[in-house]
């Protein structure tokens, strides 16, 4: 997790709503996923080119997309200068995610949105893009 935020601070309280920012988000990363599919990859994404080969940036996973749609690069690092927290921290909080919706107290934890595999993800994206206000 990025030194710039504390567990705290990542996922969104329920009793917020999500702002109609990080719905129109949510809806855009899910539409991405949904219409070009070939463009998630919830194991091989932009920046594992060691792993995974050349993907010519523009295969990403659910949080890469939600990153890349508002920052227009992924940081798999962060970059303290801009003040923008490594991918994992900066989609929740780009997306408005509280820890209900992202399916995992941690962001580590193998249950959580970002490692799904890429049909349970784009169905998580689903209910998270329809529901809007869930939490």
């Amino acid at each position: 997790m990025s030194d710039i935020y504390s567990a705290g601070d990542v996922f969104r309280d329920p009793s917020v709503p999500v702002t109609a920012k990080q719905l129109a988000l949510r809806k855009r990363v899910y539409q991405q996923a949904r219409q070009h599919p070939d463009s998630l990859d919830m194991d091989c994404w932009e920046g594992a080119l060691k792993v995974c080969g050349d993907t010519c940036h523009t295969t990403r996973c659910i949080g890469g997309w939600a990153q890349f749609f508002v920052r227009g690069h992924v940081y798999q690092a962060a970059d303290p200068l801009r003040n923008i927290p490594v991918v994992e921290v900066d989609a929740v909080i780009l997306m408005g995610l509280s820890e209900e919706e992202f399916g995992a107290a941690d962001l580590n934890d193998d249950d959580g949105l970002f490692y799904l595999d890429d049909e349970e993800a784009v169905e998580r994206m689903r209910v998270l893009a329809d529901a809007g206000t869930g939490g």
